[in-house]
């Protein structure tokens, strides 16, 4: 999976709210090793949601917007990369090996932001 799945915001949102309750049990507890563990995971979990969020804001599911790419401020038209990804990888998209390197560096970079979160 390239980008985060829409689908997947309930339980990202329920993993968030266990974590929460975990850290608030940790402390009672006086578990300070765990409650700072908990809490990289915590904030793991949030880089998530907002890398889902801004995808789902910046384009349609699983697709990037190439709206003013490298084709010079011409709109073009977007590409669903998680189903080409998984056609590549299933022998449903022919190309040579130069192609698919393309297609993975490109899908690499339509999902720049989920990259940049830490998230993937």
């Amino acid at each position: 999976m390239l980008c985060p799945d829409p689908a997947a915001r309930g339980r990202l949102t329920e993993i968030t709210r266990n974590l929460a309750d975990r850290i608030s049990e940790a402390r009672i507890n006086g578990w300070l090793g765990e409650v700072e563990g908990l809490k990289v995971s915590l904030a793991a979990a949030h880089a998530k949601l907002a890398a889902l969020d801004r995808t789902v804001r910046n384009t349609a599911p699983g697709s990037a917007d190439l709206e003013h790419g490298a084709s010079g401020g011409t709109p073009m038209a977007p590409v669903a990369w998680n189903a080409a990804i998984t056609a590549l990888n299933d022998g449903e998209l022919p190309c040579s090996g130069g192609e698919r390197l393309i297609i993975y560096a490109r899908a690499e970079v339509a999902c720049r932001a989920c990259r940049q979160s830490g998230s993937w």
